[in-house]
Protein backbone atom coordinates (compact mmCIF):
# COMPACT_ATOMS: atom_id res chain seq x y z
CA UNK A 1 0.00 0.00 0.00
CA UNK A 2 3.15 2.48 0.72
CA UNK A 3 4.10 1.40 -2.72
CA UNK A 4 1.24 2.81 -3.97
CA UNK A 5 1.14 5.93 -2.25
CA UNK A 6 5.25 6.74 -3.44
CA UNK A 7 4.01 5.93 -6.96
CA UNK A 8 1.24 8.67 -6.73
CA UNK A 9 3.26 10.91 -5.31
CA UNK A 10 6.09 10.43 -8.18
CA UNK A 11 3.81 10.58 -10.79
CA UNK A 12 2.58 13.73 -9.43
CA UNK A 13 6.08 15.28 -9.42
CA UNK A 14 6.74 14.45 -12.64
CA UNK A 15 3.35 16.01 -13.71
CA UNK A 16 4.92 18.93 -11.43
CA UNK A 17 7.95 18.83 -13.67
CA UNK A 18 6.15 18.70 -17.01
CA UNK A 19 3.84 21.94 -16.21
CA UNK A 20 7.33 23.68 -15.47
CA UNK A 21 9.24 22.63 -17.94
CA UNK A 22 9.00 24.78 -21.69
CA UNK A 23 8.98 23.76 -25.00
CA UNK A 24 10.84 26.77 -26.37
CA UNK A 25 13.53 26.71 -23.78
CA UNK A 26 16.29 24.40 -22.92
CA UNK A 27 16.19 25.11 -19.01
CA UNK A 28 19.30 24.39 -16.61
CA UNK A 29 18.36 22.96 -12.93
CA UNK A 30 18.26 26.05 -11.59
CA UNK A 31 15.50 27.76 -13.47
CA UNK A 32 13.10 24.87 -13.39
CA UNK A 33 13.61 25.46 -9.08
CA UNK A 34 13.01 29.71 -10.08
CA UNK A 35 10.14 28.60 -11.77
CA UNK A 36 8.07 26.19 -9.97
CA UNK A 37 4.71 27.19 -9.32
CA UNK A 38 5.04 27.93 -4.97
CA UNK A 39 1.59 26.81 -4.23
CA UNK A 40 1.81 23.76 -6.36
CA UNK A 41 5.10 23.06 -4.37
CA UNK A 42 2.95 23.72 -1.11
CA UNK A 43 0.38 20.87 -1.94
CA UNK A 44 3.15 18.37 -4.29
CA UNK A 45 5.53 18.47 -0.80
CA UNK A 46 9.36 18.95 -1.01
CA UNK A 47 11.42 16.69 -2.81
CA UNK A 48 15.40 16.10 -2.84
CA UNK A 49 17.78 17.48 -5.54
CA UNK A 50 18.96 13.97 -6.42
CA UNK A 51 15.04 12.92 -6.33
CA UNK A 52 14.43 15.57 -8.92
CA UNK A 53 17.54 14.64 -11.25
CA UNK A 54 15.80 11.27 -11.14
CA UNK A 55 12.44 12.04 -12.36
CA UNK A 56 14.28 14.04 -14.75
CA UNK A 57 16.16 11.02 -16.33
CA UNK A 58 13.22 8.98 -15.94
CA UNK A 59 11.47 11.85 -18.16
CA UNK A 60 14.38 12.03 -20.63
CA UNK A 61 14.10 8.04 -20.92
CA UNK A 62 10.44 8.22 -21.43
CA UNK A 63 11.29 10.81 -24.49
CA UNK A 64 8.93 13.02 -22.86
CA UNK A 65 12.23 15.48 -22.25
CA UNK A 66 14.79 16.57 -24.30
CA UNK A 67 18.50 16.53 -22.56
CA UNK A 68 21.06 18.87 -23.93
CA UNK A 69 24.22 20.02 -22.96
CA UNK A 70 25.65 24.02 -23.15
CA UNK A 71 28.91 24.71 -22.27
CA UNK A 72 28.92 21.78 -19.80
CA UNK A 73 25.85 22.05 -18.24
CA UNK A 74 22.67 20.09 -18.23
CA UNK A 75 19.65 21.40 -20.00
CA UNK A 76 16.20 19.97 -19.82
CA UNK A 77 13.33 20.94 -22.64
CA UNK A 78 10.19 19.83 -23.29
CA UNK A 79 9.77 17.47 -25.83
CA UNK A 80 6.29 18.31 -28.45
CA UNK A 81 4.98 15.26 -28.98
CA UNK A 82 4.47 15.04 -33.08
CA UNK A 83 0.88 13.53 -34.15
CA UNK A 84 0.57 10.73 -36.53
CA UNK A 85 -0.66 11.38 -39.76
CA UNK A 86 -3.12 8.89 -41.42
CA UNK A 87 -3.26 9.85 -45.11
CA UNK A 88 -6.33 8.85 -46.79
CA UNK A 89 -7.35 8.99 -50.90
Amino acid sequence: MNSNRDKMDKNLKKDFLLETLSFYEAMSFENIILDFDSEKLKSIGDFSRDELEEILSELVKEKKLKLTKINGEPRWQKVFKKKKRFWFF
